[in-house]
């Protein structure tokens, strides 16, 4: 009797070890803010170095494209956008709606994944809207993008270390003027 044995080794990669990947398909990443504190409007996004401090209360938009740069049209890809563990997801009514279409989201506590199709060097952006709730250093995990059904089509961001700090106390005019004693 002849056995055969095939070892198959497979995981995730510790925090900070991942390799950036692009094979076929390529993944960009845009970090955005809009301050809660700053006197600007609500409605004015700020490119975002992610490699700062974000302000405690910030509302972050992360927009990922997604780009097909193999040569044929690929159904089936799945794009998964995580975000820190210091960071609240926004609800389902609170994000934006894309023009890029897609077949499916699913929107979890921690991540959205996205269904959707690629034609041959067809680009679509899809974002992501979270708040910067929890006080501390957090890992972002990498961000990916695979075809279901072809290993050979897959993308992955490098994930990385962030920072989430109190945001500045505004002291109420009372207690900024000097009190008498009777």
């Amino acid at each position: 009797i002849k056995l055969f044995a095939t070892l198959l080794n497979k995981g995730i990669p510790a925090a900070g070890n991942e390799q950036m990947l692009q094979q076929g398909l390529a993944i960009q990443t845009l970090y955005e803010t809009r301050s809660a504190i700053s006197g600007a409007s609500k409605k004015q996004w700020h490119e975002l170095d992610i490699n700062q401090p974000l302000l405690q209360g910030s509302d972050i938009r992360i927009s990922v494209t997604v780009s097909n740069e193999s040569n044929r049209k690929t159904d089936n890809i799945a794009l998964t956008i995580p975000v820190a563990a210091g960071m609240e997801i926004l609800a389902a009514i609170e994000q934006n709606d894309t023009d890029s279409k897609y077949d499916y989201r699913d929107l979890r506590d921690d991540r959205i994944h996205y269904y959707f199709p690629l034609k041959k060097g067809e680009a679509k952006t899809f974002q992501l809207m979270a708040n910067a709730s929890f006080l501390g250093r957090y890992y972002q995990p990498a961000i990916s993008a695979e075809a279901m059904y072809d290993g050979n089509l897959q993308a992955l961001s490098k994930g990385q270390w962030i920072d989430i700090v109190k945001t500045l106390a505004i002291k109420p005019i009372e207690e900024t003027q000097p009190k008498t004693v009777q």
